[in-house]
């Protein structure tokens, strides 16, 4: 723009002499896919789920991962029980034999929630949901991946960051976004 001639064409570099469309531009195919990159990432970043939604989430599904953990553990020390007497003190005595399966339980509680619905129980109440950095719902080795992460010494400390999301979430390239309520 000149403030003594008006409109300036920018590939020309003439007073611009059209009024809808230039008969010199080309579109350039790949700036235009970085725009819309560039708009979905916006997009998704404004979307993004907060860090008190993030650390409800974080509470309730470990309140929820341990009561299935319970569960199966409680039943799986029943069968146990009826089909291998003695079986179930053996197991109990042996600390590194409980500590994995509890550890095993957790990472299976994610990996089973977010590889087929995007959403663990804490997300459901929350309304929120794991999207990749496309928005898209993420793949099967990606929820692998990000469920490994969250067994990264101090992981839950990586919240406290400028970026506010934590490393499995930036290992990953996943983000956690508010669910859109979709209109009837």
């Amino acid at each position: 723009m000149s403030l003594q001639e008006g409109l300036i064409c920018n590939i020309s570099g003439q007073v611009a002499d059209f009024e809808e469309h230039c008969p010199h531009f080309k579109e350039d195919e790949r700036a235009k896919q970085e725009i819309v990159a560039r708009e979905e990432y916006n997009a998704l970043v404004k979307d993004a789920a907060s860090t008190g939604r993030r650390f409800a989430n974080y509470f309730l599904d470990w309140i929820f991962a341990y009561i299935l953990m319970l569960l199966l553990l409680f039943t799986m020390g029943i069968v146990l029980g009826i089909v291998t007497p003695g079986a179930v003190d053996r197991i109990t005595n042996n600390f590194a034999f409980v500590y994995g399966l509890i550890l095993l339980c957790y990472y299976m509680y994610f990996v089973i929630f977010e590889a087929t619905t995007g959403r663990t129980p804490g997300k459901f109440i929350t309304g929120t949901k794991v999207v990749t950095m496309d928005g898209e719902q993420p793949n099967f080795s990606t929820i692998l991946l990000r469920s490994i992460c969250r067994f990264i010494p101090f992981e839950a400390f990586s919240f406290l960051t400028e970026s506010k999301t934590g490393w499995h979430d930036r290992l990953s390239k996943t983000r956690v976004i508010i669910v859109k309520k979709e209109k009837k």
